[in-house]
């Protein structure tokens, strides 16, 4: 799935059942609601925290990232540009970003 078609998918059903399968490795017939609950969305942030990527939430975006923050080839991957009114719709699309630029071997 590529960046733009995941800033595409609208928070809801179809969106946690994607971030349960690709982030929590679970496959759930009704996966938690990640996209559309705060308390929820933040599991999603300690699952890739325990995974070891660096997580930020600055201004309107939400930030993925691996590897060494004092590298010079280090760079913020899986960013979501959400509104600051849609947190766990921003956490969850960075998740899969971050999650399927890993997978890409970016």
């Amino acid at each position: 799935m590529t960046p733009a078609e995941i800033d595409a998918l609208p928070a809801g059903r179809e969106l946690d059942l994607l971030v349960s399968r690709e982030v929590f490795h679970e496959l759930y017939i009704e996966a938690p609601p990640y996209s559309t609950d705060i308390t929820a969305a933040w599991e999603v942030v300690k699952k890739m925290d325990a995974d070891g990527f660096f997580w930020a939430i600055a201004d309107d975006e939400v930030y993925f990232a691996q590897g060494n923050p004092d590298d010079p080839n280090y760079r913020f991957g899986g960013v979501a540009s959400s509104a600051f009114t849609d947190k766990p719709l921003a956490i969850c699309r960075a998740a899969l970003k971050a999650v399927a630029s890993t997978a890409g071997g970016e």
